[in-house]
């Protein structure tokens, strides 16, 4: 039983490799822009880094609703879900935040496949001890993403929430991208 569950995840992931960059559309006009990400593409990312009141992780998830072309630049669009908790010895802070995301892709050839990403949306600041304090207000995430194997890449970024009247959240981090 376990050598069907072992070989089935080995298909499985031979299958997701293989197809994940099999829906890039490239530029009609500048051969190394590309879009890499279909509709219905999945993006998982953690990374780790600074925030504004020290260490912490975030985490998100991105969707991808379409392509679309901007003269000569191909794109895709989506949305994505972004959380980011900091923590140092006065007690640990936690910012959230849904966003549309617009994307592009830089294709040199062989493992120098690049994607660059920004996002806009509502974001969320909650805090336990004192300092900024907590709020609703607007959000704003972007990064890099160097794919260095089909579904597999490594992940700078950054990001900002700043609540009305009361609250921001400031964070960096690099980690790992898993595209399903």
């Amino acid at each position: 039983m376990r050598r069907k569950i072992v070989r089935s995840v080995i298909v499985l992931l031979l299958c997701a490799s293989v197809g994940a960059f099999a829906a890039e559309k490239k530029s009609s006009s500048i051969p190394w822009l590309v879009s890499y990400d279909s509709s219905g593409t999945i993006d998982l990312t953690v990374t780790g880094g600074f925030t504004w009141w020290g260490l912490g992780l975030n985490a998100g998830i991105e969707y991808t609703l379409g392509q679309f072309d901007l003269g000569a630049l191909p794109l895709s669009w989506g949305i994505t879900a972004q959380g980011s908790t900091g923590f140092n010895s006065a007690g640990i802070g936690v910012a959230a935040s849904a966003l549309a995301t617009v994307n592009i892709g830089l294709d040199f050839g062989r493992n120098l496949k690049f994607e660059g990403f920004v996002g806009l949306g509502p974001g969320l600041v909650v805090e336990t001890w004192g300092g900024a304090g907590s709020g609703f207000g607007i959000a704003e995430y972007s990064g890099w993403t160097w794919w260095f194997s089909g579904n597999v890449g490594l992940t700078a970024e950054e990001g900002y929430v700043s609540a009305f009247g009361w609250g921001y959240w400031y964070f960096f981090g690099i980690g790992v991208t898993l595209r399903i």
